[in-house]
């Protein structure tokens, strides 16, 4: 059997489906472009999870502003990922104004950081 002589289509869904899943790969992608002699976690399956778990609490909140995911993440590893476990986690990034969303996860990260007595 030859080659199709059709062309490739893939309904609005799949190219959604295909975009989302490249999401993880591009912010972690965007992460070591922040360190690059940084290993954020022990091992790639960790980061990977750890951005997926990101990614899905930030398009849950409706969000599609990549730069702000990045930074979401960035607080993310830079905590640990217990900025993720926060009791109002999903309130401070609820907010329509990007700003704002930013303000409330870096007040998280200060938080954060104050409990484990870095500066």
């Amino acid at each position: 059997m030859g080659p199709s002589k059709l062309p490739l289509r893939l309904s609005d869904d799949q190219v959604f489906k295909l975009r989302s899943a490249q999401i993880p790969d591009q912010v972690l992608e965007n992460l070591r472009v922040f360190r690059l002699t940084h290993q954020w976690t022990l091992d790639e399956e960790t980061e990977f999870r750890l951005v997926c778990d990101v990614c899905n609490l930030w398009h849950s909140a409706g969000h599609s502003d990549l730069a702000t995911l990045v930074f979401f993440a960035k607080a993310a590893f830079d905590t640990q990922g217990k900025i993720l476990k926060a009791p109002d986690i999903d309130k401070a990034i609820l907010h329509t104004d990007i700003s704002l969303v930013r303000e409330n996860i870096q007040r998280l990260v200060n938080l954060h950081m104050e409990e484990r007595g870095t500066p």
